[in-house]
């Protein structure tokens, strides 16, 4: 009887080394919806890098993340989507997406 080789496990995953999904993901492989997580909605704790007022706008950089109040993306816009690998998730459409109690 043959003993089998033990698999090899990558040092930050629980996936075998071997496995055809780390495959998938190292190549680029993005069929799985698993794989690829949509936007993550910003909260009413998240604050403007410029003012208190609540972020409805996320723009990554390569040096890090901003978050902007309507306000002040509104200012920043077109340097910022300029800017060569910045990814701008951009919630204004909620700002007035339902009634406030202040509105009645």
């Amino acid at each position: 009887m043959s003993a089998k080789a033990p698999r090899s496990f990558s040092s930050d995953s629980a996936q075998p080394a071997d496995s055809p999904a780390l495959f998938a993901a190292l190549l680029g492989d993005n069929t799985s919806a698993a794989a690829t997580p949509g936007p993550v909605m910003l909260t009413a704790t998240d604050r403007c890098d410029r003012c208190p007022a609540q972020a409805y706008v996320r723009v990554t950089l390569g040096m890090g993340t901003l978050l902007f109040c309507g306000h002040h993306f509104s200012l920043f816009e077109d340097p910022l989507r300029d800017q060569r690998g910045a990814s701008v998730e951009d919630f204004r459409h909620l700002l007035n997406a339902r009634s406030s109690a202040s509105s009645f």
